[in-house]
């Protein structure tokens, strides 16, 4: 029936087993895990790539897939069972250079399908041959089959594996050496041919350029380099640089090696820089493993020194504050930083860039203060509130206090983005615009809670929301142009927050919808708890102004009698603050918060109606706050009854009162009766 249609291409087995191969290894794949994009136009290596999802998003983690097939059956596997098939060394060198290469086998009279890492197998052979490269093929042996459970490690490895690239990636870009003059990012700069106007921008901005995200520009500028300006040993590492930044890793590594010859003309800090990228192009290639690049990563912060070492210093101390949340502490690591700030804005060494980053930095942590302390302070008046002091005046001394520092840090913040600007440095102005928009949003929400507090849910002007979002969108291109993920994720959650705070609960719940899935499977653990928030409902504006509706004793008694004993000490620090009283008596605060908590666990499972009443002239003033056990009596709130002795011990006065007339009444009404 086809006979008339003239002579035709005969179909290759080969075609077709290719064929078969793909159509078998994504009817394996899950469609809830994975997505497998087909990518044979103009292959050149690669047949498609394996990206993963979580919970029905695109993460971007992804793997790039060599497929292969052969009618070979078992008679032809290795007495390991393994089968070996040869693939040419180019194949190879091109597919590290993308992301997670895989190595994929359709065995068809069995209908198997095994798997190599592409990675695994440079691994394995620099390791048996080091001149391994000079062969024209090599030798896969395909040892895994593809199960079920192999999908979850592969997985798995996909997603550490875009972590990790993630991590090295921003580390780097951060940690490229400071330059004195920066380029201009606009049309007219980007389009400049003039080789010397280039190769000056290269050597005294070309490391700034690349951390922002134009590295592929760089590289055109490069290659329009005169031959000489081209084996500048800087220029050299600027390249690598540029080629590490777009995943060429052979490439990266091929400008290293013309950097070497010159390293006697790079400084300290360049011939640190070239060490790093050049561990993490070995990395990315295979040549060395997870636990060899992280023993590196430590070796070379222990290799800083001077500006270098006080800016590895410096955030150190930031993250190791971050995560502190004893007040004391957090008030020395601010300390602390508020000291190595100082040495490199003094270091006359210092480039203006590490300069302005330390300033940003600290900055960051002082609005940070501010803000803790704003809410420390409101958990003073509540505690004051609940055990009956007076409170009045507290909160506008408290604002009164705290905003001649709001002030100063308004202007500061407001001088280092205009800097940052003037300086054309890219990050740091996506960094300004950043710490801006979080402590504004941070100002915007407590202000939205006190008035919760007052009984009035009063959101901020949906103007000045409008006008910090508009700069919050500018930081987040600027991070995206610049690969750095978690800082466009932590602005977008920012922006998802400002939705929230006027009343846009739909518009914040869409944008953390979007990014929960990419968080998790980036391990943002942070990020992603607070996006897990938004999409659920359950903010902290929510959950406060439901804990103020419902303010009623069974809930407090419920909630004081099921608190920690951490949580009590805690709270009695600041219950010690509150009355401003010498800090060592911290003993007997504790023992009254324990106390507390221990006449809210009678109201609960014996009866509500009893009390505990404590002698409170003591706490209206420091010098006698808590220098003593005060004296107390216990009181029915229902029939009235009273101690007939006041005493300070609280277990006799609450035995003695439980015996004399709870015993045998018959209206006692634990709240555990009501479920």
């Amino acid at each position: 029936m086809t006979d008339d249609l003239g002579p035709l291409p005969k179909a290759d087995r080969q075609d077709t087993l290719q064929q078969l191969s793909l159509k078998a290894f994504r009817n394996r794949l899950p469609e809830e895990t994975f997505l497998f994009r087909d990518e044979r136009v103009d292959d050149k290596g690669v047949d498609g790539s394996l990206e993963i999802k979580a919970k029905g998003s695109f993460t971007n983690c992804r793997a790039q897939i060599q497929l292969k097939g052969t009618d070979d059956g078992p008679d032809k596997f290795n007495n390991d069972g393994s089968y070996s098939l040869s693939i040419s060394t180019s194949n190879l060198n091109y597919l590290l250079n993308g992301s997670s290469p895989i190595y994929v086998l359709w065995l068809a009279k069995t209908a198997e399908i095994r798997f190599a890492w592409a990675q695994d197998e440079w691994h394995r052979l620099d390791e048996d041959n080091p001149n391994w490269m000079n062969q024209g093929s090599f030798t896969v042996r395909f040892r895994e089959v593809l199960t079920a459970a192999e999908l979850d490690s592969i997985r798995d490895r996909i997603v550490r594996k875009a972590r990790l690239n993630r991590r090295i990636h921003e580390t780097l870009a951060r940690n490229a050496p400071a330059e004195r003059v920066v380029v201009s990012i606009d049309a007219e700069t980007l389009g400049s041919t003039d080789p010397k106007e280039l190769r000056d921008r290269l050597l005294n901005g070309g490391m700034t350029l690349v951390s922002s995200g134009y590295g592929k520009q760089v590289l055109e500028w490069f290659n329009l380099l005169n031959p000489q300006a081209a084996q500048e040993p800087r220029i050299q590492l600027v390249a690598a640089f540029a080629e590490f930044s777009l995943g060429r890793h052979h490439a990266a590594l091929g400008h290293l090696g013309q950097a070497v010859i010159g390293r006697t003309h790079l400084s300290a800090d360049d011939r640190l820089f070239m060490e790093r990228v050049r561990g993490a192009c070995d990395f990315h290639t295979g040549k060395l493993t997870l636990d060899e690049y992280v023993k590196k990563e430590e070796k070379w912060a222990g290799q800083l020194s001077g500006i270098q070492a006080a800016g590895h210093r410096l955030e150190v101390t930031r993250q190791t504050r971050l995560h502190e949340r004893d007040l004391e502490r957090r008030m020395a690591l601010l300390q602390q930083m508020r000291e190595t700030a100082g040495q490199i804005v003094a270091d006359e060494s210092a480039f203006p860039a590490q300069k302005l980053h330390a300033r940003l930095l600290l900055l960051a942590a002082e609005s940070d203060d501010i803000i803790a302390q704003v809410i420390e302070s409101t958990g003073q008046i509540n505690i004051r509130q609940e055990a009956g002091l007076p409170t009045a005046g507290m909160a506008s001394q408290m604002m009164e206090d705290l905003e001649p520092r709001w002030v100063e840090w308004k202007r500061q913040s407001r001088q280092l983005r205009d800097e940052a600007i003037e300086l054309k440095h890219p990050l740091l102005v996506a960094d300004s615009m950043a710490d801006r928009v979080t402590a504004f949003a941070c100002v915007f929400g407590i202000r939205r809670l006190n008035s919760v507090l007052r009984g009035r849910d009063e959101m901020p002007l949906r103007a000045l929301i409008d006008e910090l979002i508009v700069e919050a969108e500018k930081a987040i291109e600027v991070y995206r142009t610049a690969g750095s993920v978690q800082g466009e994720f932590r602005v977008r959650l920012q922006v998802a927050d400002l939705h929230e705070l006027v009343g846009d609960s739909g518009k914040a719940k869409a944008m953390a919808e979007e990014i929960l899935p990419v968080a998790e499977a980036m391990d943002y653990g942070f990020l992603a708890a607070r996006a897990r928030q938004l999409v659920e409902g359950d903010t902290y504006i929510r959950r406060y102004a439901a804990l103020v509706a419902e303010r009623k004793p069974q809930t407090l008694d419920v909630l004081l009698a099921s608190e920690t004993d951490e949580r009590m000490r805690s709270m009695a620090k600041t219950w010690l603050a509150s009355v401003r009283a010498p800090r060592d008596r911290i003993g007997m605060t504790e023992k009254e918060s324990f106390t507390m908590r221990q006449i809210a666990r009678e109201r609960v499972n014996w009866c509500r109606h009893l009390d505990l009443i404590s002698d409170d002239r003591p706490l209206q003033s420091p010098t006698t706050a808590f220098r003593e056990e005060p004296e107390r009596f216990c009181k029915c709130r229902r029939l009235g009854h009273k101690s007939s002795e006041v005493r300070r011990d609280p277990n006799v006065v609450i035995a003695d009162f439980k015996r004399t007339f709870c015993s045998v009444c018959r209206e006692r009404e634990p709240w555990v009766a009501e479920g």
